[in-house]
């Protein structure tokens, strides 16, 4: 399997539970990463932006009960992003939906860039208060 994106040290927060799961949602992005390489069917590619929809949900609603339980200064902000995210992968869901061959390549660069920023900025800025704790 070709990977887009690589799990290194980098990405690494020190908080197990949101590690895990951040190498889980970019397993789901490299699996979609593979169906577009592959030129498998868009049924295939839907399940698959399905399943990075679904997980994106239950991610971000574990981190949003994490700034709630250990009152995040930054929640409303991080909130915003999360809500960002969800709406740009509906919308290229749809768009994928309506044309497949010339939207997985915007997908895929759109995905790549924000997992990217979500882990390596916005993440960051939680570590301190939530690290030991959960």
């Amino acid at each position: 399997m070709k990977e887009l994106f690589v799990w290194n040290q980098t990405y690494e927060l020190g908080i197990l539970t949101i590690d895990e799961q951040h190498k889980k949602w970019l397993g789901i992005m490299n699996r979609l990463y593979n169906s577009f390489v592959n030129k498998e069917a868009a049924e295939k590619v839907l399940s698959i932006i399905k399943e990075m929809e679904d997980y994106t949900n239950y991610h971000f609603t574990s981190e949003e009960r994490f700034f709630k339980q250990f009152g995040f200064s930054q929640e409303i902000a991080h909130l915003k992003l999360h809500n960002d995210f969800k709406l740009e992968l509906k919308k290229l869901k749809t768009e994928y939906e309506k044309s497949p061959l010339t939207l997985t390549y915007k997908l895929m660069t759109f995905m790549q860039n924000w997992l990217r920023e979500h882990i390596l900025v916005s993440d960051k800025q939680y570590v301190s208060l939530l690290k030991g704790k959960i």
